[in-house]
């Protein structure tokens, strides 16, 4: 992965959100669903808000402490992860965001916490719950009671 290239997030079956700095990642078309805490939220914050991965590698230099060529890795590392998991594609389009961003606060290098490569945790145990379409794949028995095979109650 290049560090000039931006992802987006895969479509409308992709849905997340940050909940006390964890991110929570739900594919719906498979029913996996994944986290990352610390430096992999921040990186995901980052891909959602339309960041290069050069863009990325650079906040996290600033905010944590650690050896830029490890941070750079961590970032290629878990935006090859992501794509392999479908929850990411590459940008095709142009960056809509201004060529000059207000870099974050840079806190000084005793304040700043270390550096941790993210991982992704997958999770599996809910498919059968998340795959559920409540509305369609139901039986006369009603959600959650998916619809059998044969269409038969």
């Amino acid at each position: 992965m290049e560090l000039t290239q931006r992802l987006n997030v895969k479509g409308a079956n992709i849905v997340h959100d940050i909940i006390d700095g964890e991110v929570v990642i739900i594919n719906l078309d498979n029913g996996n669903y994944y986290s990352l805490d610390g430096a992999g939220a921040d990186i995901w914050q980052g891909i959602t808000e339309g960041c290069s991965l050069r863009e990325i590698t650079g906040r996290l230099l600033s905010h944590y402490a650690g050896d830029p060529q490890t941070i750079e890795a961590a970032v290629r590392g878990l935006a090859a992860e992501l794509e392999m998991e479908a929850l990411v594609v590459v940008s095709e389009a142009p960056s809509t965001l201004p060529s000059q961003r207000t870099p974050p606060d840079v806190k000084t290098a005793e304040r700043r916490p270390a550096f941790h490569a993210p991982t992704l945790s997958r999770y599996v145990d809910m498919q059968d719950l998340l795959l559920l379409d409540p509305i369609h794949d139901v039986d006369e028995a009603g959600w959650p009671h998916a619809k059998s095979e044969s269409g038969d109650a």
